[in-house]
């Protein structure tokens, strides 16, 4: 507090009523919302909660806003992607394998830092069936 001679600013206007009067909980005016719109919105909250969380179940956890964005502006169609990351494991602290698959092929590489190796290289029929390419060990 700053003084100013024997005078000080703090007490000057401390005898001053307050600029903004506290009020008490519950003096305040109705603003005219009825409990059952809250509860309405609350429900149709949850339910938007619910729908995601059953879209993130059903998609493995991951949803893909490109073809989200996409699929709305094409009349609501998604069209599945070609590309599928069917298994990774980590090889080392720097690498990975990764099995992909891409219409009816499957690759098989390895992903470190510097490069990237295919490993093995298949045809996969609808039946279950492999048929190596490339790669092929006895």
């Amino acid at each position: 507090m700053r003084k100013f001679g024997t005078f000080s600013l703090g007490g000057a206007f401390a005898w001053q009523p307050s600029a903004a009067l506290s009020q008490t909980l519950g003096q305040g005016e109705d603003i005219g919302v009825s409990v059952w719109r809250v509860l309405a919105a609350l429900l149709l909250c949850l339910g938007i909660a619910v729908a995601v969380i059953l879209a993130l179940r059903k998609q493995g956890g991951r949803i893909d806003l490109k073809a989200l964005a996409s699929g709305l502006r094409s009349g609501g169609s998604i069209r599945p992607s070609r590309i599928e990351i069917v298994e990774s494991r980590r090889a080392s602290s720097r690498a990975e394998v990764v099995l992909l698959r891409c219409d009816e092929r499957e690759f098989l590489v390895m992903i470190s830092d510097t490069s990237l190796v295919t490993l093995e290289e298949r045809n996969v029929d609808r039946a279950g069936l492999n048929e190596p390419i490339s790669g092929d060990r006895p």
